[in-house]
């Protein structure tokens, strides 16, 4: 009888630990989902009324994205949150939205002919030029292209929830 207890005791302590290490992951992904969008937009917002104000915040979205882009990779969320506002997930989870925007269009298109080669081999050739592509295509108002676009950098971000559908 004590030995049946301890073993339902020793269960019931692992489950509590796995529903809290999962809760915590859960809670530490939406922390850093947030920081990236945050240092990404800093809190400008969008009038998009007045094509002047459009282009003032874009120019300073332009300068602020570059300077806060430190390797390829930190271009991944930008990417993935910007794909998100143009595509359908096979299973509905989107999991952060930046705006396309024509200054973050033209940040990563330079900080990405500025790192081509490390771009290259972290990407590999073919999604390297699918993503450039893709960006280009955005600052182009075309966004025909963006279920890869998303696909590339979510599978960097480890894939999971949220795959786009391709058109």
């Amino acid at each position: 009888m004590k030995n049946r207890k301890s073993k339902f005791i020793v269960l019931g302590v692992s489950a509590v630990i796995v529903i809290l290490l999962g809760v915590a992951g859960f809670i530490l992904h939406q922390k850093q989902a947030k920081e990236s969008n945050d240092v990404a937009t800093k809190e400008i917002v969008l009038d998009k009324k007045s094509d002047e104000k459009l282009d003032a915040v874009s120019e300073k979205q332009y300068d602020t994205l570059k300077a806060n882009l430190s390797s390829v990779s930190s271009t991944f969320t930008l990417i993935h949150q910007m794909a998100n506002t143009k595509i359908e997930a096979e299973d509905n989870q989107i999991w952060g939205k930046a705006d396309i925007t024509k200054g973050r269009c033209k940040a990563l298109l330079e900080y990405y002919a500025d790192h081509k080669q490390e771009a290259k081999e972290l990407l590999g050739e073919k999604d390297y030029e699918d993503l450039v592509d893709g960006i280009t295509k955005w600052s182009k108002d075309d966004y025909s292209k963006s279920s890869r676009v998303h696909n590339i950098v979510w599978e960097r971000l480890g894939g999971g929830n949220g795959k786009a559908k391709e058109k």
